[in-house]
């Protein structure tokens, strides 16, 4: 590790830096200070390119030379939240959705059930808790909603349809502005069994 370089350091007081402003702004940015934000990230990219210059990566150790690399080639999307106020500063809350399947296999083995779809299924299911937790809305009762085939409370903004048409009748769970979730039997003993165990606690 080259102890030379300085412009991963600055590069993360830099975004820390974006992100406190923008908090502090209630996640609005003026269009001068995402400019200035931005200028300030290239500047530092180019520091990386001149120590990386200086001070050529070797062959066995290269993370902080591909990730100056990555930096620039995926700026757009490194500094998306500038102009977005609804996406996160980190990806913290997709690796903790993911993290539920990962800890889901690591106990259990691997999904297991006879509709040979038990890794979908599973989604499905978290994917209504997950629907209620983000509405901050009880979970219990609108996983309740879901068994008894009530239309949920509008806040949740979300309808639960019948579904007769398939081989197995099913419900529909129709978030608004989102793709519906198809919920069959076999799904919804998927959420009475997240109901009764830890997973829940973890949503």
């Amino acid at each position: 590790m080259n102890t030379d370089l300085t412009w991963h350091g600055k590069m993360h007081s830099h975004l820390q830096e974006i992100n406190r402003t923008r908090e502090a702004q209630g996640r609005i940015l003026t269009s001068e200070q995402i400019d200035a934000f931005e200028k300030e990230y290239d500047k530092l990219l180019d520091l990386a390119d001149q120590e990386y210059h200086d001070n050529p990566p070797s062959d066995c150790y290269r993370k902080g030379y591909n990730l100056a690399k990555e930096f620039r080639e995926y700026k757009d999307s490194v500094l998306l939240f500038l102009r977005r106020p609804e996406v996160d500063f980190t990806n913290n809350e997709a690796e903790r959705c993911g993290r539920q399947v990962k800890r889901h296999m690591v106990n259990s083995g691997t999904f297991r059930g006879g509709t040979g779809h038990s890794a979908e299924e599973y989604c499905a299911a978290m994917g209504v808790l997950q629907t209620a937790k983000s509405s901050g809305e009880n979970i219990y009762e609108m996983v309740q909603q879901v068994f008894q085939r009530e239309t949920p409370k509008k806040k949740y903004n979300v309808t639960v349809e019948k579904d007769d048409s398939r081989n197995h009748p099913g419900i529909i769970f129709r978030p608004m502005h989102k793709t519906s979730i198809y919920i069959s039997p076999s799904q919804r003993s998927y959420l009475a069994w997240l109901l009764a165990s830890s997973t829940l606690a973890r949503v």
